[in-house]
């Protein structure tokens, strides 16, 4: 039997818990593991609707009667998207566990915007989830959106807030992330560029994100395969004839000044870059580039996602 919202007896039970043991349960699930439980008017399916409300045992509970459970959840995401945005970070890690045990194929599907769920982890700072998901399948470090953006270019783009004393824990994380990715599971995904032409290095330039230079500059050991990759970060120009150097002049002398001159000074002193042409003829530091420097990057949303 279902409502005039296509609700099922099991939707209507998840709807109306708040993580406390829920006694129908267990009742609706034996009477019919089989059964399949697709999704209501809302987009919500029973396992979307767990993962939300419900226990995690609950949720293991569901997935272990009924394993051919519906996954999805609104707005064309499964419901391993969503548990992105819990605030509760430990029921996300969790709850990420359990779905990629379970559901492994959902790191291979898309939201109605073409991002993954490593692109969600990328944006929110999910390190559990995307150590994860690119242990699962590492190929989906190169999927792309609607934008044409990977998960790299979400490490580098999306904004932060966390607590001065955690500030460079979160940034030696995210070095880990990009480190990761770059080398272990996706190489060559760095260069990737979007549908604006950029690259890892623009969106970080753009977005402040000194760490993302650091890494590319610091830590990625020497070789001629390193060296062509590094080289051709810097040098390449999006499609308004911007390279990353262009895009840290235009900060201008007095805009962030720290965080400019220090990116700056991480280019010049690596060794690659004296060696190879990195530096536009006609720039040098204080001038601003003559094309137009445009900042924006789509994000994903940090409320809560249900």
């Amino acid at each position: 039997m279902r409502s005039k919202k296509n609700d099922t007896a099991l939707h209507e039970t998840l709807q109306y818990v708040s993580r406390s043991i829920n006694p129908v349960l267990p009742w609706l699930i034996d009477a019919d593991p089989g059964f399949d439980y697709f999704a209501n008017d809302a987009g919500e399916t029973p396992l979307y609707l767990a993962v939300k409300n419900a226990t995690i045992s609950e949720t293991e509970y569901i997935l272990d009667k009924s394993p051919s459970q519906a996954h999805g959840a609104p707005d064309g995401r499964t419901v391993l998207h969503p548990v992105m945005q819990l605030h509760d970070y430990f029921r996300s890690a969790d709850t990420v566990e359990l779905l990629l045990k379970k559901k492994p194929l959902t790191v291979k599907e898309v939201d109605k915007d073409g991002r993954s769920a490593l692109d969600y982890a990328a944006s929110l700072y999910r390190a559990h989830a995307f150590v994860d998901i690119l242990n699962v399948d590492s190929s989906v470090g190169y999927f792309r959106d609607k934008d044409g953006m990977t998960a790299l270019h979400y490490v580098a783009g999306d904004h932060f807030n966390v607590a001065l004393s955690d500030y460079f824990a979160m940034l030696d994380f995210i070095e880990r992330m990009i480190g990761k990715l770059t080398e272990q599971r996706c190489p060559g995904c760095g260069d990737i560029r979007d549908h604006k032409g950029r690259n890892l290095l623009h969106i970080a330039a753009e977005y402040r994100k000194y760490f993302c230079f650091q890494y590319v500059f610091k830590s990625i050991p020497s070789s001629p395969t390193n060296d062509l990759i590094v080289i051709n970060l810097i040098n390449r120009r999006e499609d308004n004839g911007n390279t990353p150097w262009d895009l840290l002049l235009s900060l201008g002398p007095d805009e962030l000044p720290a965080y400019r001159d220090e990116c700056l000074e991480l280019i010049k002193r690596d060794p690659r870059t004296r060696q190879y042409c990195v530096h536009p003829r006609d720039y040098e530091v204080g001038v601003y580039p003559r094309n137009k420097v445009c900042t924006s990057s789509p994000t994903i949303s940090r409320q809560s996602p249900f």
